[in-house]
């Protein structure tokens, strides 16, 4: 025997799979009841404040210690980083290319310095980087 569709009023009258709690507003992330759309909504926004150019974790950690530094010898960030010179060389030119960061070369005696110093710009997205994973991480996203 084929099943009769239900009326509306015994769909609402169906309990909601997923009831909302009072803490669950809408745009948190994971809360019951919330539609994709909501969800979609949110995340695009906590992403779009992220860095591409900051996804990678050593560039991350380099810009994240220069943010309290006047500047960092090439030395010293290779250390902390626990990188290879050459690895090192290279994400700090990305950086310098993306502007957030500068690379000053001199000599100390006869031997050739580098430092690295965060630029205001470097500060900026750093910043709204950080932001965009405390959203996610923390599960809320901006309230429209």
């Amino acid at each position: 025997m084929p099943s009769s569709p239900q009326s509306p009023s015994s769909q609402a009258a169906s309990p909601d799979p997923a009831p909302r709690t009072a803490g669950s507003a809408a745009g948190e992330f994971g809360a019951r009841g919330t539609t994709a759309g909501e969800f979609d909504t949110g995340a695009a926004a906590a992403i779009a404040l992220l860095s591409p150019v900051l996804a990678n974790p050593a560039r991350l950690a380099l810009v994240a210690g220069l943010r309290d530094s006047q500047r960092r010898h090439f030395a010293s960030v290779r250390d902390s980083l626990g990188v290879s010179d050459s690895v090192l060389s290279k994400h700090a030119s990305t950086l310098e290319k993306e502007g957030l960061i500068e690379v000053s070369k001199s000599f100390v005696g006869r031997r050739p310095a580098t430092w690295y110093r965060i630029t205001p710009e470097g500060i900026r997205v750093l910043e709204s980087h950080l932001e965009g994973l405390r959203l996610i991480a923390g599960g809320r996203f901006p309230a429209e």
